[in-house]
């Protein structure tokens, strides 16, 4: 695992999922805690993909918790390692950079990674619809056909979104509640 390799957003999750797991005095680092990372991390690509598929984040963010309440706790200064189920989720981020042809590993692929998981938290993602294919639609949307070629991918995949309004979502919502869009600036 280089950490050379992997962008300062996929990076700083990891260590929060670590930090995390210090704080409750977990025995490991586990899948939850990264995908927690993920979900709770500021400006990362997590969030707006959970909302592409239309996934509930509270609902979601509460089956995490829930799973990372029942972690074992341990007590006294022990250096926490990846679980299995993490460490194969980060081996198998490694090959989803790859196969998008990505030259750094970011916080999109560990999401992929844990979606595909076998355990608890590959399930409960799914459970969530954050399944591979829901997460690689909506990463298409969010990214389009850019690859991850810097550490930094994050601060520039969204900027249409932050700095644009997305009309036709706009429309959507206006003709829901039945009233008019007004498109001026």
């Amino acid at each position: 695992m280089n950490y050379d390799q992997y962008t300062i957003k996929a990076q700083d999750a990891l260590r929060a999922a670590g930090t995390l797991a210090q704080q409750r005095n977990h025995s490991e680092v586990g899948l939850d805690h990264i995908i927690y990372a993920l979900l709770t991390q500021k400006d990362g690509v997590a969030p707006p993909l959970a909302e592409r598929i239309g996934a509930n984040a509270d609902a979601l963010l509460g089956d995490v918790e829930a799973a990372l309440n029942a972690y074992p706790k341990i007590h006294g200064n022990a250096q926490v390692a990846f679980s299995a189920e993490a460490a194969k989720a980060l081996a198998n981020a490694e090959k989803e950079a790859a196969a998008l042809k990505d030259e750094y590993l970011s916080a999109e692929h560990l999401l992929l990674a844990a979606s595909e998981s076998d355990g608890k938290a590959g399930a409960l993602l799914r459970k969530h619809g954050m399944t591979k294919r829901a997460l690689l639609e909506a990463l298409k949307a969010v990214r389009g056909n850019r690859r991850v070629t810097s550490q930094d991918p994050e601060s520039t995949m969204q900027s249409l979104e932050k700095y644009c309004r997305d009309l036709t979502a706009l429309a959507r919502q206006e003709d829901r509640k039945g009233t008019r869009l007004n498109v001026s600036p």
